[in-house]
Order: C-alpha cells, then sequence, then structure tokens
C-alpha cells in the first residue's frame, strides 16, 4: 500500500482518496469443522449466524461408542482484547431412527447434560471447555483443512486500509482507498500474484505477491511483496500479508496489513466482486 498524497504527486493523478477512518465491529465468521490435530477422530462443527453459534460435537463415550451433542445458542460473552468467546447450554438428543418413514418430529428429545463455551484466540485457533455429566473437558482447537481453495478469477475491487507511521504526519490516521475495475489473481501452487490495473482511475499499476496457505475455509498469504509503477517508475514498494482469505462464487476477502517506505502500518481490508466470466 502506499501513501494516497505521495502516490497522486508523484503520477500527477488522484489514484484514491483518504478520509477519516470510522471504527467498525466486527467477528470473524467461524463457521467450520473444527478439530484437536494430536486427537483424530473426534470433531466439532460450528456454524455462525451473526453473534451465535450453533455447535454439533462427534465424540466418543466410556464404552468407546459414538456420541454426539449440540449447543443450539451459544451466544457471544465478554472476552478479552483481541479474542472472542461464545456459550451455552449443552444438550445430548435422541430421537426417531433414520430409517423411520414417516419421520416423528414429536419423538425428538433435547436434555441438557451441561455447557459449553469456546474462546477464540483468533480467527483459526481457540480453546473449547465444557461438561458432561460432572466431567469438565478443555481442548484446543483449530480449524480442519482437507482441501485448498483457487483464489484466481477477475475482479472488481481492492484494498482499503487505515495507515499510520507516515513519513507526512497528517496522512496518519486516515483511511486509504486503492480501487480497481481490473484485479487479476493467479494461483499456481502456493504462490499467489495480485495484479491491480489502472487503480483508482489511473495508469499506475499495483502488484502483490506472496505464499498461500489454506486453514479450513480461511487462507493466508504470508511474506508478501508489492510494488506500483506508474509507466517504468516505482513509485513505492513494500511487504504485507493477508489473513481470513475467503473466496466464494460472488467475490473475494480478507483482512491486509502491510508497510512502505512512506507508511510503517497499514491495516484493513482487500476485497473484490468477482467479474463475470471472472
Amino acid at each position: 500500500m502506499i501513501s494516497l498524497r505521495r502516490f497522486a504527486a508523484a503520477v500527477v493523478l488522484t489514484l484514491g482518496f483518504a478520509a477519516p477512518a470510522s471504527a467498525v465491529t466486527a467477528s470473524p465468521d467461524f463457521s467450520d469443522l473444527w478439530f484437536n490435530a494430536a486427537e483424530s477422530g473426534w470433531g466439532i462443527t460450528f456454524t455462525q449466524q451473526a453473534n451465535t453459534i450453533f455447535a454439533a460435537m462427534y465424540v466418543y463415550g466410556t464404552d468407546g461408542t459414538p456420541r454426539w451433542y449440540v449447543a443450539t445458542q451459544m451466544l457471544s460473552q465478554p472476552a478479552a482484547s483481541g479474542q472472542f468467546k461464545y456459550g451455552g447450554v449443552l444438550y445430548a438428543t435422541t430421537g426417531t431412527y433414520f430409517g423411520t418413514i414417516p419421520f416423528n418430529p414429536a419423538s425428538t428429545v433435547a436434555t441438557p447434560v451441561g455447557n459449553m463455551a469456546i474462546t477464540f484466540s483468533s480467527s483459526s485457533a481457540g480453546t473449547l471447555i465444557y461438561d458432561v455429566g460432572g466431567v469438565t473437558i478443555t481442548k484446543p482447537i483449530v480449524r480442519q483443512t482437507f482441501g485448498t481453495n483457487s483464489l484466481a478469477g477477475g475482479y472488481f475491487g481492492g484494498v482499503a486500509a487505515v495507515q499510520n507511521g507516515c513519513t507526512t504526519s497528517t496522512s496518519n490516521g486516515a483511511a486509504a482507498y486503492f480501487l480497481s475495475s481490473g484485479v487479476t489473481v493467479t494461483h499456481t501452487n502456493n504462490v499467489v500474484a495480485i495484479r491491480l490495473d489502472g487503480v483508482s482511475g489511473s495508469t499506475a499499476v499495483c502488484n502483490f505477491s506472496g505464499t498461500y496457505t489454506q486453514t479450513g475455509r480461511f487462507g493466508t498469504i504470508t511474506a508478501g511483496i508489492w510494488s506500483c509503477t506508474s509507466s517504468t517508475t516505482i513509485i513505492s514498494s513494500g511487504t504485507f500479508s493477508m489473513t481470513d482469505v475467503d473466496v466464494q462464487t460472488n467475490g473475494i476477502t480478507a483482512t491486509f496489513t502491510g508497510a512502505d517506505n512512506f507508511c510503517s502500518s497499514y491495516v484493513g481490508r482487500f476485497g473484490g466482486l468477482r467479474l463475470i466470466g471472472g
């Protein structure tokens, strides 16, 4: 990311705009299959809507046979800075045999057996605490990965970030926007390259590249480097990383952090609406 004022002056064009940053509080989407990597054979699925999580856990009883428990309404709870916590009542259920026709929903019985709480220390790791029949269990869990998404495609979007530590003090705290109708993402093996053409209506081109790793439904881009050029002149360059990279049919989103020779910190978002045919 570059300091927009300096970039604009360098290419004698307005590449974007800066505005006072406003605070928005939101949690990552924790919906995924989670497990303890050292304890293959059990797991838990979280499905999140707004500030509520539905959890379904697959474990084993004292006799080694399968058990499953659900927490149908785990609500957001106070947590330490940088963490997210949800908790609720844990239930065991019984009901109609799956081969019964017609199914009888009236036979479903949910019996409270304890409580469950999950504290996420990051978007991809957390500590699960639950109790069943007086036995309390504490487990570290992470998202389970069994496939790698491809980020490749054409998008309309760019980067929005708050800049700080800038050589021009008046730039500190401003929200910087880099928009492009031609965002091209290539993804080969674990290398992701992102090209922004015509940044904010100029002839400038910004290129980002880094190493991609899949973690559950999200990905991360690390060891990222980037540069922006106008004609053959390098206007600015620096380093970056992206977390919570999520690609869907309609587009792509990620959390962006970076730095360059103008500002030591950029914190914000990368995103794009997938182009028709992209």
